[in-house]
């Protein structure tokens, strides 16, 4: 039996929860003003809807769930340089490149659930934004790690009006695959968890996961938000590949 899951975005067409909305999420914290500058959020028809990270001039990371509706790239926008995801620089997108093997079904964990984003023109680094480097090793189990985004921190509320960040722990895949009900996790998925009433959700995916200060995921799929079962992430180290040629 697969466990109840939820996609971690959010928006008009973006919204694609296989479960009820969560009670309680999150748990987090303010971020303040340059804290994460590699942070962005991706704005669909004027909507925050997911979460990404700077890792080049021209050049974001975010979760392939997030953009495969996107039937045209001039509806959609990156904010960058900000806490705040109705203010801040905004960037056109030039093409997106989804993992060649993403999946979109349950059945498969959503495995390769990555995507990179290439802008018409290049990010301007300053305090605010700049970007962050990729996990060049693979993390073990109890490696301390940070999240940031805009989710949202109550089932009835709207994504975060200002950047949250939580901590969490690297879990095993053993760990994370009972956890999940033998749901079918490989090298492609990293899990973490912190407790229960501390996590990602809505409006998180696609975020940068980070620890020592490299990416070492992107926000993926709950079960389903904040009920003390470990987060899902992309594992960045590997598909380290794929982001850096596309």
């Amino acid at each position: 039996m697969l466990p109840l899951v939820a996609f971690l975005f959010v928006g008009v067409l973006a919204q694609q929860t296989l479960a009820d909305e969560p009670e309680a999420i999150v748990g987090g914290t303010p971020a303040a003003p340059g804290e994460f500058p590699w942070q962005v959020s991706l704005n669909y028809r004027g909507r925050h809807v997911c979460g990404g990270s700077i890792i080049a001039p021209t050049k974001v990371l975010t979760a392939a769930h997030c953009v495969n509706f996107v039937n045209s790239v001039s509806s959609l926008r990156i904010v960058s340089g900000t806490i705040n995801p109705s203010r801040g620089q905004l960037h056109a997108v030039r093409s997106i490149r989804i993992h060649p093997n993403y999946s979109d079904k349950q059945s498969d964990a959503w495995v390769n659930d990555v995507a990179v984003i290439t802008l018409q023109s290049p990010i301007i680094y300053n305090q605010y934004q700049s970007p962050i480097a990729l996990a060049d090793s693979q993390v073990g189990p109890g490696t301390m790690c940070i999240l940031s985004g805009w989710g949202k921190t109550d089932s009835n509320e709207q994504v975060a009006p200002t950047l949250l960040k939580m901590v969490q722990s690297v879990v095993s895949q053993f760990q994370c695959k009972q956890r999940h009900f033998g749901m079918p996790l490989n090298n492609s998925h990293l899990c973490c968890l912190n407790r229960r009433g501390i996590g990602a959700c809505s409006g998180d995916s696609g975020g940068p996961l980070v620890a020592n200060g490299k990416q070492i995921g992107l926000a993926s799929w709950v079960s389903p938000c904040a009920v003390g079962e470990p987060d899902v992430y992309t594992n960045v180290y590997h598909h380290r590949s794929f982001i850096l040629s596309s």
